[in-house]
């Protein structure tokens, strides 16, 4: 039996910046800094993009506990490892390839380059999610109908019920927001 980590659309639960949460800079200092809240707060960000990339790496019938087994094994790595890590950019590239180097070493079948392909679609699978759900609630549902479903401006303003100059101003909002976001590297 497969692990199912896609609820509805495809989207992951991961991390959203909002009041109160610290920044990926500050998060990674508290981990050299040996802070398991720190840990803690990482994996809220990549259990499921890690859960994803073992899913999709080891063979079909892999039990879904050795998939976990995988996935959180990467963090007791970082863990670990955590003096070595110098950016927010660091944690996300050590987690990936460390799940990424254990399939290869536990299915011969995985190559390079299907690795490469799955660790990809899982980090741009996160920071959408990760930008949808920093959203205030009022741009969530605009933000998926745009940006993931691509969805025509007209055919927005009508399953919304706004008009076409309300679109062009929640994709100004909405783009202003994104770009403020705090980045994982």
């Amino acid at each position: 039996m497969r692990l199912s980590l896609f609820r509805g659309a495809p989207s992951l639960s991961i991390f959203s910046f909002q009041r109160g949460q610290a920044d990926p800079g500050r998060c990674v200092r508290s981990l050299k800094a040996g802070r398991p809240a720190a840990l803690k707060q990482i994996r809220s960000v990549f259990s499921d993009s890690l859960l994803y990339i073992a899913t999709e790496l080891m063979p079909k019938d892999t039990d879904k506990r050795r998939i976990a087994e995988i996935a959180f094994g990467a963090f007791q790595a970082l863990w670990d490892h955590r003096e070595s890590i110098q950016d927010p950019a660091g944690v996300k590239i050590f987690l990936n390839n460390t799940v990424m180097e254990t399939c290869k070493r536990l299915n011969p079948a995985v190559d390079n380059r299907s690795a490469v392909m799955v660790t990809g679609f899982a980090e741009i699978a996160r920071m959408m999610m990760e930008m949808e759900k920093a959203l205030p609630k009022k741009y969530q549902r605009f933000y998926k109908m745009k940006f993931i479903m691509k969805l025509s401006d007209a055919d927005i303003a009508s399953e919304l019920g706004l008009d076409n100059g309300e679109v062009q101003q929640y994709t100004a909002e909405v783009s202003a927001f994104m770009k403020a976001l705090p980045k994982w590297g």
